[in-house]
């Protein structure tokens, strides 16, 4: 597995922890998690699709910047 070493402010550095603490997971997941996520929203971007939350069919807000 690599090996890499993040340097980011302290506003996402207390969001990552608790992101990790409040899934009981570790920061190496979540940081994991968030780069499968940003891999399929831009394959899916590639392929003309858009990523949303939709909520009772209505899309209430569109990820736009990839």
């Amino acid at each position: 597995m690599a090996r890499l070493e993040l340097r980011i402010n302290q506003d996402l550095a207390s969001d990552l922890e608790a992101f990790a603490q409040s899934s009981a997971t570790s920061k190496s997941e979540i940081i994991r998690r968030a780069l499968t996520l940003y891999a399929l929203a831009r394959d899916e971007q590639q392929r003309g699709r858009h990523l949303a939350f939709v909520k009772d069919g209505h899309v209430e807000r569109e990820v736009v910047a990839l």
